[in-house]
Formats: structure tokens, C-alpha cells, sequence
């Protein structure tokens, strides 16, 4: 039963009988990670849309290097 619980997306499973404040205890849990989950979501969707913002120029540079460069090798870049 616990094992086809978590294939269909449960959280967590608790066993009976079992104490209020653990069920309490477990939402409370539940609830603070999926803040998280949305609140990483949310930050995931603005890069992207960032991201998709940018020129070629700024997304790639004059001599097409990708934006994970250094900032040294971008000033030299910047320079040329």
C-alpha cells in the first residue's frame, strides 16, 4: 500500500495509528518544501526569461563567446 502511495505522487505515508503532531508535523513539512519547490520554480522562470531577453550581442559577444566565460576573458572581448 506504501509503495503504490508514492508511485501516485504521495509526500510521505504514515502508518496507524499514529499521533496528531506527526500528521501536523508532516504537513507542516509538506507544505514548507513545496514553498521551496515554487519559490525555485519562480527564480528558474525569470532566468529563463531573462535569458531570452538578451541580444546575440549580449548573450554571446562580438567574437561569439558563450556567457560562461570569465569576467577577464569578457573585458578582454569587451576591449577587441
Amino acid at each position: 500500500m506504501a509503495v503504490q502511495a508514492m508511485k501516485e505522487g504521495a509526500f510521505e505515508f504514515i502508518q496507524k495509528p499514529f499521533r496528531d503532531q506527526d500528521l501536523l508535523d508532516r504537513i507542516n513539512h509538506a507544505l514548507k518544501q513545496d514553498a521551496e519547490n515554487r519559490g525555485t520554480v519562480a527564480r528558474r522562470a525569470e532566468v529563463l526569461h531573462r535569458l531570452e531577453s538578451l541580444t546575440p550581442r549580449e548573450s554571446h559577444g562580438k567574437n561569439g563567446r558563450a556567457l560562461d566565460c570569465s569576467s577577464r576573458e569578457a573585458a578582454l572581448d569587451a576591449e577587441q
